[in-house]
C-alpha cells in the first residue's frame, strides 16, 4: 500500500530545507567575503605610495554589518 503524505508535513519539510540551504548560501557568501575583502586590503597596500608608509600601515576593513544573510565590511 502507498505511504499517504498530508499536505502541511511535505509544506513543512520543503520549509525545512530551504531554511538550511538558505543559512548554507548565507555562509558561504559571508567566507566569500572574508577572503575577497582580505585580498583588497593586501592588493591595495602593495599598490600604495612607498614614501613614509604610513598611508600603507593604515590601509584596513572593518566589519560595518553582520546578519543572518550577508555581512558589510569597509
Amino acid at each position: 500500500m502507498a505511504n499517504v503524505v498530508s499536505v502541511s508535513a511535505i509544506a513543512e519539510e520543503i520549509t525545512g530545507q530551504l531554511d538550511n540551504y538558505s543559512d548554507k548560501v548565507a555562509e558561504a557568501v559571508k567566507d566569500a567575503v572574508d577572503t575577497v575583502t582580505k585580498q583588497l586590503v593586501t592588493n591595495t597596500r602593495a599598490d600604495a605610495p612607498k614614501k613614509t608608509g604610513s598611508y600603507r600601515k593604515s590601509i584596513t576593513s572593518k566589519t560595518t554589518s553582520n546578519s543572518n544573510f550577508g555581512r558589510t565590511k569597509v
